[in-house]
């Protein structure tokens, strides 16, 4: 074979082993994609047929929606960090943990009032218990422990770090958020406002919080940039109202309760950069999006510890 001819042949054997390799990279990053956006739900609230507010899931795109549940408050619910439950609070102020995949739904501690908040690893829940305070609910041992210094405290959300909880607390009779390590320690003030502050969520990162501020009756979303030193801006504006953010697992989009200008009421999709909203999900509330880039951590699956037992729906 003429040495030309040899070296084209070597050319062309380092390139097909290139795409050898590169292809089924290719192909398997493309698997990886498709299967992580499958796995994007958004958990809501909305009014069953019968006038009872529902528990929901639906595609993160707003399609397949399905009810889990008819017992349910008018309060966000939790994804576990594996995206397989959710914890939600029933209409008596009971916690609860639902299978999303069955259904099948236990009873973890009563007289539980404002959402409950999972910890990255899943094996507990931060809630605001019947002592009005803020406390930690071990799943395994079934055991609360509260967070000192927590007072009135509640709406929590723990940290994508696993090291602090931020909350909504009462300042001189005004709500503002609140930042507090899980032990009870450092606690320090995030937002001081006359408005009155609610639903502080993390960025999936950890690098930001929103959180919907209340002033005269008006609704707006902001978000605080803690790289940029505890930076403000606000997110939404009228003609929209808007409350309860919660953020999209790559960070880029925030979903939030809001109403137009036609006061159509829903759920609502809009740029984390800031934008005009979109409608994704009529008639839905206090959304919750799965799952944060915590969501491969492991939720206990065996047996919860707790006297009250597990509950089917339909039994």
């Amino acid at each position: 074979m003429a040495p030309a001819l040899l070296k084209n042949w070597g050319v062309l054997m380092k390139r097909f082993t290139l795409l050898f390799w590169i292809i089924p990279l290719v192909m398997l990053n493309l698997v990886l994609v498709t299967g992580y956006a499958a796995r994007e739900k958004i958990a809501y609230v909305k009014q069953s047929g019968n006038g009872k507010l529902g528990l929901y899931v639906a595609d993160a795109t707003g399609e397949n929606q399905r009810k889990l549940t008819d017992d349910v408050a008018s309060d966000r619910p939790a994804w576990s960090p594996d995206g397989s439950q959710l914890a939600f609070i029933s209409k008596e102020h009971f916690l609860y943990v639902i299978n999303v995949t069955d259904g099948e739904r236990q009873l973890l501690s009563r007289w539980t009032s404002w959402h409950a908040s999972w910890s990255p690893d899943g094996h507990k829940l931060v809630i605001m218990g019947d002592r009005l305070s803020l406390r930690i609910f071990d799943l395994k041992a079934g055991t609360e422990t509260e967070i000192p210094g927590t007072g009135l405290g509640n709406s929590p959300a723990w940290s994508p770090d696993g090291k602090q909880i931020a909350f909504r607390d009462s300042q001189d009779g005004n709500w503002d958020i609140r930042l507090i390590d899980i032990d009870g320690r450092n606690p320090r003030w995030l937002v001081e406002a006359l408005t009155e502050e609610r639903y502080p969520t993390w960025s999936p990162d950890g690098s930001k919080l929103a959180f919907s501020s209340l002033d005269k009756r008006e609704s707006q979303i902001f978000v605080m940039d803690f790289a940029r030193n505890n930076k403000i801006r606000q997110l939404t504006a009228l003609p929209f109202t808007a409350q309860a953010p919660t953020w999209s697992p790559d960070g880029k989009q925030i979903a939030f309760s809001g109403k137009n200008a036609q006061s159509v009421r829903g759920i609502y999709v809009v740029s984390a950069e800031g934008g005009k909203p979109e409608l994704l999900i009529p008639g839905g509330s206090v959304p919750a999006w799965c799952c944060p880039f915590t969501r491969f951590a492991i939720t206990p699956r065996e047996k919860l510890t707790t006297s009250w037992g597990k509950i089917k729906e339909g039994d």
